[in-house]
């Protein structure tokens, strides 16, 4: 697959891995550069869902379509019971050792975000106009279903990347908070009632030992 920048031809290479990461390698060219002939290194964009065993709904896997990289997030309940609604989070940051120039051993945070989501009240045979979206509905027990409102956008992280002087940029996808659906009848609810603590006390990154170690340039 091709892409076209600037009257050159592009190569982008979408690597689909056992691991439920997207990752993508794509040459941009600086403004600054063009004049002279120079393109900068390619910037290589990993987008990974986190295993968590003991949460009560998971990320099976993430499709990017065009810009949004989180277009399709398929998630999965692991629970006997349904729940009404679960927060999807994703941290930003630049690996050890992936300063373009003069490496940097350290971990670099650039961002993150997140929003509420629920399950999609889909009706067989329907079809939504652009910019509309399905109703909400509580995840069933053991369901797998699709997520498609989220966005997180390609052309962000690499002008990020150029900000951070990143030629690596590693997202972090998860559940960090979960509510099950309350009994019937009941008129109050104080949530979570589950909570990645272990997200909370490393700022904000699902899996430290990943962002840290593994997700590591070579020097």
């Amino acid at each position: 697959m091709t892409s076209s920048a600037l009257g050159r031809s592009v190569p982008i290479i979408v690597v689909m891995g056992a691991n439920v990461r997207n990752i993508l390698w794509l040459f941009v060219p600086l403004l600054a550069g063009c004049a002279s002939g120079h393109v900068v290194p390619a910037v290589e964009l990993a987008t990974d869902a986190m295993a968590q065993t003991d949460a009560p709904v998971q990320i099976v896997s993430i499709a990017a379509n065009g810009d949004n990289l989180l277009a399709t997030v398929t998630v999965k309940s692991n629970t006997d019971r349904p729940v009404m609604d679960f927060d999807i989070s994703w941290s930003i940051f630049r690996p050890a050792n992936c300063a373009l120039g003069t490496p940097d051993p350290r971990l670099r945070r650039m961002g993150s975000g997140g929003t509420s989501a629920r399950a999609e009240d889909r009706r067989p045979g329907e079809t939504l106009p652009p910019g509309a979206m399905w109703g909400a509905r509580a995840l069933k027990p053991h369901e797998e279903t699709d997520i498609t409102s989220l966005r997180l956008s390609r052309d962000s992280l690499l002008k990020m990347a150029g900000e951070f002087n990143a030629k690596k940029v590693h997202v972090q996808v998860g559940v960090p908070y979960a509510n099950y659906s309350p009994p019937p009848g009941t008129t109050t609810h104080i949530g979570p009632d589950w909570r990645d603590t272990a997200w909370e006390r490393a700022g904000n990154i699902f899996d430290l030992e990943d962002a840290a170690a593994r997700q590591a340039c070579k020097e």
